[in-house]
């Protein structure tokens, strides 16, 4: 084998080419070489590839110098305070365009996307993975990024500017106006009104409650340090909330419209008195759940029915306070009411579960039968548990996580802020939760279930609906 002897253009180390080859890698800088016929200096016999073999040791070992010093520059610039102010910078961002995308803010949305990018960008420059950025300071990209809040910030600004225009309908003609210029309306129709009142310091919030009081808000009044909620006359209920930032939310209520109705006839209703009015709403009629709410319950009414029904005979584990009554019954049935604002009762009865009884006598044979040899087989834990209960596991257990997500979503929607930005992503994150729950409903097959499991179904079904319609009612 002969071989060129030839200076790398690129680094000035020898070469050793193989006689015929046109281009040479060097194993020094790892380019690729052109051999110049000009710039041949020696020809030398080699009787073995033991040179061949060191060039590629060293070209290996170069290559393998190359990536360790790159490693060990992403690990320096991880340490810098560039990194950790584009971290803490893609952090704000992406939580910003959550509250964005939430919030329908579709500018500040795309500000955000193109911080993030921006950000990316100078994470890429800074560890050195894009040669193409690799002479670009990440300083840059954190400046840019720093200049594109300034038009989110004004965005945010001219929202919370904005004028506030007084919406001219029945509602908003039983409250009083804010004095403030600024805010906007979120919702204005029959049923409610909804308005975001902004610049409203502690001493305008507190005028605002003496004149919603003196309009007439004074029935069932919860009056705390930031929030005030209270029903007038005639039903309509008022919210008023303060938050941190000098802003107001008023919330005001129509009350439901109540038809009159005949008292159910169903066994669960049989069992309770019947209430001293002859209107109201049925959500829930079925031969194990009776759910129905009742206007013109003041507290002196509430507490004289809840000893009605103590008396008929809901007189075991009871619990009896001002606004609440539950209680069960020897043979099974247990009955919840609740007194809400506006002088509204809500009864909720349900048929508890009662242990199957045992069979106590055996069928007796016919005399034509034979008895047929048995074999014995262990069953499975599904199987055992499903024969006790009628309820398999897996069923029970997608049941339960169901209603666990909705009972956690209900306390979530009971805190819920607006003008907290994170509120946002853990909304996002219960979506996520409720994608999850979903998927193990839809692997329950309806068309198989038990009797049993029919009947839990029902019963969790119904728990639910009572959670979101409490809920409903409280938010409201």
């Amino acid at each position: 084998m002969k071989l060129i002897k030839m200076e790398c253009p690129y680094c000035g180390a020898e070469l050793q080419v193989e006689e015929g080859k046109k281009i040479a890698t060097c194993p020094y800088c790892g380019k690729n070489v052109a051999v110049d016929d000009e710039k041949k200096e020696t020809i030398v016999t080699v009787k073995d590839e033991a040179k061949l073999q060191e060039a590629s040791l060293k070209q290996q070992q170069y290559q393998d110098s190359l990536e360790e010093k790159k490693k060990e520059a992403v690990r320096a610039f991880r340490h810098t305070k560039g990194y950790k102010a584009i971290i803490f910078l893609m952090i704000l961002a992406i939580i910003g365009g959550a509250a964005a995308l939430f919030t329908g803010k579709t500018l500040a949305l795309v500000i955000a996307i193109a911080q993030i990018a921006l950000l990316v960008l100078g994470l890429l420059s800074g560890e050195d993975r894009v040669p193409a950025l690799a002479k670009v300071p990440e300083v840059i990209f954190i400046v840019l990024a720093l200049v594109l809040a300034v038009p989110y910030a004004t965005t945010v600004k001219a929202e919370k500017q904005e004028k506030l225009v007084w919406p001219d309908t029945e509602l908003s003609a039983r409250l009083p106006q804010p004095d403030s210029k600024y805010g906007y309306v979120i919702t204005s129709d029959d049923e409610e009104l909804d308005v975001v009142v902004q610049k409203f310091d502690g001493e305008q919030y507190q005028a605002y409650v003496r004149a919603c009081k003196d309009k007439g808000f004074t029935v069932d009044a919860e009056n705390d340090t930031d929030s005030y909620a209270a029903a007038d006359q005639d039903g309509y209920i008022l919210n008023v909330t303060q938050s941190s930032d000098s802003t107001v939310e008023i919330e005001l209520t129509a009350p439901a419209d109540y038809e009159e109705f005949t008292w159910p006839i169903s066994d669960l209703a049989a069992k309770l008195p019947e209430p001293p009015v002859t209107r109201g709403n049925i959500q829930i009629d079925t031969s194990d759940h009776l759910i129905m709410t009742v206007p013109d319950m003041d507290e002196d009414a509430f507490k004289a029915y809840a000893a009605a029904v103590k008396d008929a005979g809901f007189d075991q584990d009871y619990r009896n306070d001002d606004d609440y009554f539950s209680g069960s019954s020897t043979d099974g049935v247990r009955v919840y009411i609740r007194g809400e604002m506006g002088n509204v009762m809500e009864i909720d009865v349900q048929a508890e579960e009662t242990p199957a009884v045992e069979a106590t006598e055996e069928a007796a044979p016919t005399p034509t039968s034979t008895p047929a040899p048995t074999v014995e087989a262990t069953p499975t834990p599904e199987a055992t548990a499903t024969a006790a209960s009628g309820i398999r596991p897996e069923f029970k257990e997608a049941m339960d996580s169901y209603a666990a997500f909705f009972d956690s979503y209900c306390d979530f929607m009971r805190s819920y802020d607006k003008s907290d930005l994170t509120m946002a992503v853990k909304y996002a994150e219960f979506m996520s939760k409720y994608a999850d729950a979903m998927n193990k409903l839809d692997a329950v097959d309806e068309s198989e279930l038990t009797p049993e499991e029919d009947d839990y179904y029902i019963q969790t079904m119904a728990h639910i609906n009572n959670s979101l319609a409490q809920l409903a009612t409280e938010i409201n």
